[in-house]
């Protein structure tokens, strides 16, 4: 999947994250700790395999929004961006992901952007690719101002992304924080 946040100010800075993967039989819900600021962009990635399920985001102070769930076509990986334009959360802040039913393999990884000026989510998309040059799919923008363009790749077999794409150009920079069975690759621009 893929969401493109627009900003009127200046551009956007990644300033914290964190990630958690729980490969517990039974379970329904991942966490992880991060140091956030208020007034940030927050954007969770959750990501589970299995058949479909809920998912929601908490961390005791946020509300936060989900955008389109991205099913994969082997109806057995489903991810979904969560995310509050203006954290109300400050200092040590534990964000869960909390699934509808119990799925053995869940991963949540959660990203702080600084910005200035408004924030809006501009648009979104969900695609699928193969392989390790992996794309987002193409988004088309409005209006002008600094972006924040964060896309998610999930796999089975923990393979290295070697030339992601965002809306058909090379991505920036990317933070990959995940190592094992599947994972996110959030990818600013």
């Amino acid at each position: 999947g893929i969401a493109n946040f627009k900003n009127a100010g200046a551009a956007f800075t990644k300033t914290a994250q964190c990630s958690n993967t729980d490969a517990t039989v039974g379970t329904t819900t991942v966490s992880c700790t991060l140091t956030l600021t208020s007034g940030r962009l927050v954007v969770v990635l959750g990501e589970f395999e299995g058949l479909p399920t809920s998912m929601t985001v908490t961390d005791g102070t946020n509300t936060y929004t989900q955008d389109t769930t991205n099913r994969h076509s082997n109806n057995d990986l489903e991810s979904q961006f969560h995310y509050v334009l203006s954290s109300a959360a400050s200092g040590s802040t534990t964000v869960t992901l909390t699934l509808g039913a119990a799925r053995t393999f869940k991963r949540l990884g959660v990203y702080e952007f600084s910005y200035s000026g408004t924030i809006a989510l501009d648009t979104s998309n969900r695609t699928q690719s193969s392989g390790t040059s992996v794309t987002s799919g193409n988004i088309t923008t409005t209006g002008s101002g600094s972006e924040a363009v964060i896309a998610h790749y999930g796999d089975y077999s923990g393979s290295t992304l070697t030339s992601p794409q965002i809306n058909g150009v090379a991505a920036d920079g990317s933070i990959n924080p995940f190592t094992s069975r599947f994972r996110h690759c959030g990818i600013a621009s």
